[in-house]
């Protein structure tokens, strides 16, 4: 912050001004935004220490992995503003002390929260609740596949690719059965163990 502040001044003419700029129309709302993801990620562990002597700050100090996550975190949350994601991250953050996901597994999660859309997570809700059944095995690809039960505004071909996302990710999985009272084989797709373990991990 202080080499682009001070190469900014430099700039003739123009320098102090852009200088300024810069502090108060990026910095100051950046430091706000650690502010603010900070005391609501202190408010919460402070409320949990009552219930689980874990989250205690003498405990957390020592725990490598939640550091680490929370270090991740922190610089993800400064990045967003979209409260969802914001609640994803904190959950994320202080289900890392508890969860007994590997550490790994935890680090590929939070940059699923930075990387998808709301609809990603939406759509693997929906699949972790019904799933999709009945699809003829001849069209086995995820960009021939609607959702037509799916409630969501998106169009169909941004969900097809969101659907190739996440089955690309791990997250969801293809399953194969045979009609009933006929030879053709059928598709189902639901969430696959990964997906839960990544919406057990984000939800409070």
């Amino acid at each position: 912050h202080a080499t682009i502040k001070g190469g900014l001044s430099a700039i003739p003419f123009v320098g102090g001004i852009v200088s300024e700029f810069f502090g108060l129309a990026v910095v100051s709302p950046l430091q706000k935004r650690h502010e603010i993801w900070l005391r609501s990620l202190y408010d919460e562990i402070d409320h949990l220490k009552e219930q689980n002597v874990e989250y205690n700050i003498e405990n957390l100090q020592k725990n490598e992995n939640f550091i680490s996550i929370v270090t991740q975190a922190s610089q993800y949350a400064i990045k967003n503003h979209i409260v969802e994601k914001l609640e994803y991250l904190k959950n994320a953050t202080l289900n890392s002390v508890t969860s007994g996901i590997d550490f790994e597994d935890q680090v590929v999660f939070l940059n699923y929260i930075e990387s998808f859309t709301l609809l990603h997570i939406k759509i693997l809700m929906f699949l972790e609740e019904r799933g999709i059944n009945g699809i003829d095995s001849k069209s086995d690809q995820l960009s021939d596949i609607t959702i037509y039960k799916m409630k969501s505004t998106a169009p169909e071909w941004k969900k097809k690719h969101v659907l190739q996302e996440l089955d690309s990710s791990g997250l969801i999985q293809k399953d194969y059965h045979l009609q009933y009272n006929t030879k053709n084989m059928m598709l189902k797709i639901s969430i696959s163990e990964f997906g839960k373990d990544f919406l057990k991990y984000i939800r409070k």
